[in-house]
């Protein structure tokens, strides 16, 4: 499910446990407690086949690492 305003909804009524991306919670239901966990997720950046030079692709990949804290490692 990716629809996290629904499955906080399920969670605040009493249906089920979830986990969801911490910026999915910013504002929980009522009677909702959140419990951090330690995990990392990994993401990354799609683009056309043949268009990694593209300037636009630079300049999005360049505008995330800045972006990131620091912290957080960045590969290739």
């Amino acid at each position: 499910m990716d629809d996290y305003d629904t499955a906080l909804g399920l969670v605040a009524a009493g249906a089920g446990v979830a986990v969801v991306p911490d910026l999915s919670a910013q504002n929980p239901p009522p009677g909702t407690l959140l419990t951090p966990l330690d995990l990392r997720r990994r993401s990354e950046v799609a683009f056309r086949g043949g268009s990694a030079a593209h300037p636009a692709v630079q300049a999005l990949i360049a505008a995330l690492r800045e972006a990131l804290p620091p912290e957080v490692a960045v590969t290739a």
